[in-house]
């Protein structure tokens, strides 16, 4: 939707409401520095961005950066205020409060809603942005372009769902319950095989419960562990004691911390600690690595070494592939740590049974004080934690005596209670291996659901990918045919958005410098050729809004281009955004003129900010849309200024209406070809004139003797007190004002006083003439 008006009241240098009027047409607004051209556009960032204005944040703004967001001369408890009202009719009002806070209110707020800061608005300091942006951030750019923002929600969702799947199932637990089990098979079992290993089970069932109905192998296993309680339960004190010795006697600790041991060494030999931190930071970091496009030497988070950024790549491959074959050592002493901790808790909770404390007493009155103390304290969840080798030496001390005089306690012990507690043995760990079938099956479910959702990421992003190509490559096209229009030199060329092969979120420029192809435009353009790639790119961008019709915003985007490529952008204005709203602001008086000369004047309007004068006065507009008033604003301090600035804008003036009309002048070499002055234009405008101005008469059409006569007048002024005015002070105000009047009565000889058109308004043949054709230049 189209903006019809912007009314701004005590916002930045706004005093009281101060409206810029577009009715919907494209506009071209001119104003000296500091005339409050950027209020407007800080307006439009207010509105866009939630309150933010990113040029004005900063540690002076204050709170919600009112400091610098309010007029210093704000009346006190006055809200300032900014006012959009749309070409449908409706309005869109943002209150903003003393202390920063605002609100809104109206009907339109859909419309500002609907604009997307960066591409409605593109100031000066934006204008090469794109350009000096990570890959990833002109991604960003492109997003909502591209019509994808759902899709990379999507694939960005499905990714956390893989994560959580993982999270939920336990994965990373049940891995390591499952090597804990494996290793406590290969103990207890050796190499026997599934079948082999529920044979035992049959056996043990036969044995110990043969009468119960049972049909699977959890039922058998479950008989049969109740089977062998029972049995425990019925054994004497005696035989309750030696089962329970029998049962610290089997643990084999050297065995345990040996396995523990030679794992933390393969760890340390390898130098390598924090192996899943170390794993995390690298897999973040490959995916940081893509868009580091500006930095030349990188170090690596994993091993420290210093990398070039062009080797950094392959080198955190080459990392993530090393620390992945450390990662098993590091399950290994994982698994190590919980079968020696599953022990220390077997020997800590039988020796704190109420049956062995005969047994504890004659073990304290023998000196085993100190080890049974030792293993009451052990903090068992802590070492599953972390053990340390001061850890492993306190057990080597403390453990052995408990367990060699259990062995000697349990020599006597009758072989049906041996037998009993090695089915026991043999029992809880079938069942638990009976009971690692679940485990597995989640396992699997777990693993199976994380690749079909990483496998449909996968695919929107391939997705997301195919279309982001198409999108950019119209972007492109487009890119590709601005880039001509506004730079037709040939030495640079073939300007093209790409996506890099290694990244599926990143976007990049290319293009030929003199032949040769380059991997970005930072490497060989000069500033002034990256601002105008920047101009280009915002505009294609915003070609790329199909069917949209909401204004751009141009703040003096132009001022690092030269005459040439400035020119050329009313040309790109009148064939490429004829049906788009666009608002420009310039400080460049020039451009100003060019743009008024050039752009369609039926769908452009010009206006003219005064110079600032005061916070309570504030943004005010001129009258007229001429370039004088600026000249006038001199007269009552400066009429040598006023003077000058009226001989600088007649020099420009007259250059166009020279090329319009196009006048044949004398040939001149070099920057002397484009600096002529105004005093040479008009002499050859007269010659020519005299038979080549015409105006209708009754008679029909006769030479314009007064439009002659006049700028005959204006010449003799400028050559004189304009002059003066530019060389020296001595321009009193009488002769700067009457310069002035002059100056604009000359131009307006080129424009009809019946239409209001311009002499070179239509061209018949090879003259030129305005819409009504009372007003012509015949050749």
């Amino acid at each position: 939707m189209r903006l019809s008006t912007l009314g701004l009241e005590w916002f930045r240098g706004a005093a009281e409401m101060v409206e810029l009027e577009a009715g919907g047409k494209s506009l071209v607004v001119y104003g000296q520095n500091g005339a409050g051209k950027s209020s407007f556009i800080d307006a439009v960032e207010h509105a866009t961005r939630a309150g933010k204005i990113a040029h004005l944040s900063h540690e002076y703004s204050g709170t919600r950066s009112v400091l610098s967001i309010r007029n210093t001369h704000a009346p006190t408890g006055t809200f300032s205020q900014l006012h959009f009202a749309f070409g449908d009719g409706t309005t869109h009002t943002v209150d903003i409060r003393p202390d920063g806070s605002w609100s809104v209110r109206g009907n339109g707020t859909a419309h500002i809603q609907a604009w997307d800061y960066q591409r409605t608005v593109l100031r000066q300091d934006e204008v090469s942005q794109f350009i000096h942006g990570t890959k990833g951030a002109k991604y960003s750019a492109l997003l909502p372009l591209i019509g994808l923002g759902d899709f990379e929600t999507t694939a960005t969702n499905l990714k956390h769902l893989a994560k959580a799947v993982s999270t939920e199932a336990g994965t990373p637990e049940l891995k390591a319950k499952l090597d804990e089990l494996k290793a406590k098979n290969a103990k207890v079992f050796g190499t026997a095989t599934a079948a082999e290993i529920l044979g035992v089970l049959q056996s043990l069932f036969a044995e110990y419960c043969a009468q119960d109905q049972v049909q699977t192998d959890e039922e058998r296993s479950a008989a049969v562990l109740r089977a062998i309680d029972k049995r425990m339960e019925a054994l004497t004190l005696e035989q309750t004691i030696h089962a329970r010795l029998l049962e610290i006697a089997s643990v084999d600790l050297d065995s345990l911390i040996l396995t523990l041991r030679s794992a933390a060494n393969k760890l340390v030999d390898s130098g390598e600690f924090f192996i899943v931190e170390k794993l995390e930071v690298l897999a973040a970091t490959s995916r940081i690595v893509k868009e580091a496009t500006e930095i030349e030497v990188m170090d690596c988070p994993a091993c420290g070494k210093e990398v070039s950024a062009e080797a950094f790549k392959n080198h955190i491959a080459n990392e993530q592939s090393r620390l992945e074959g450390v990662k098993k050592d590091y399950e290994a002493l994982k698994t190590g740590r919980a079968l020696l901790c599953d022990a220390l808790s077997l020997v800590k909770r039988i020796t704190a049974l109420k049956e062995l404390q005969p047994w504890r007493g004659e073990q304290t009155q023998a000196g085993l004080s100190d080890s049974l103390s030792y293993v009451d304290d052990l903090m068992i969840q802590t070492l599953r934690e972390t053990i340390a080798e001061d850890d492993l030496k306190s057990i080597e001390e403390f453990l052995p005596p408990i367990i060699s005089a259990a062995k000697k306690s349990s020599e006597s012990a009758p072989a049906s209670v041996k037998k009993l507690v090695d089915a026991k043995a043999e029992a809880e760990l079938i069942s638990e291996l009976l009971i690692s079938r679940t485990w597995r099956r989640t396992l699997k479910a777990a693993n199976d659901l994380e690749a079909m959702v990483l496998r449909v990421e996968q695919e929107v992003r391939v997705e997301i990918r195919n279309r982001t190509v198409a999108v950019i490559e119209q972007i492109t096209n487009d890119l590709k045919d601005l880039w001509k229009q506004i730079h037709p030199s040939l030495a640079i060329e073939d300007v093209h958005l790409y996506m890099p092969e290694e990244s599926d979120k990143a976007i990049d420029i290319a293009l030929k410098f003199h032949g040769v192809g380059q991997a970005s435009p930072r490497l060989t353009l000069s500033e002034g050729y990256r601002n105008g790639l920047g101009l280009c790119i915002f505009l294609a961008m915003a070609m790329a809004d199909n069917g949209k019709d909401e204004p751009l915003f141009l703040d003096d985007v132009v001022v690092s281009f030269d005459r040439e490529h400035r020119g050329m952008i009313a040309d790109v204005l009148n064939t490429k955004f004829k049906d788009r709203q666009v608002i420009i602001f310039t400080h460049d008086r020039d451009w100003y003129a060019e743009l008024k000369h050039q752009l369609d004047a039926s769908q452009w309007q010009f206006k003219m900010l005064l110079p600032f004068d005061n916070p309570s006065v504030g943004i005010r507009w001129s009258h007229t849309t001429s370039r004088f008033a600026d000249a006038r604003n001199h007269l009552p301090h400066r009429p040598d200024s006023a003077a000058n600035d009226a001989r600088k804008i007649m020099d420009s003036e007259c250059a166009m209406i020279a090329e319009r009309l196009e006048l044949r002048l004398p040939y001149r070499r070099g920057e002397r070809n484009d600096m002529r002055e105004a005093h040479q234009f008009i002499e050859r405008v007269i010659a020519d004139g005299r038979k080549s101005l015409k105006r209708q008469a009754a008679s029909g059409l006769i030479r314009d003797d007064a439009g002659l006569a006049t700028l005959h007048t204006a010449d003799g002024l400028l050559v004189t007190w304009g002059n003066r005015g530019s060389h020296t002070t001595n321009v009193t105000n009488a002769e700067a004002e009457k310069l002035l009047d002059s100056c604009e009565a000359a131009l307006k000889v080129f424009a009809c006083v019946d239409c209001g058109k311009k002499i070179w308004h239509a061209q018949v043949g090879s003259s030129r003439q305005c819409q009504c054709g009372n007003l012509r230049w015949v050749v």
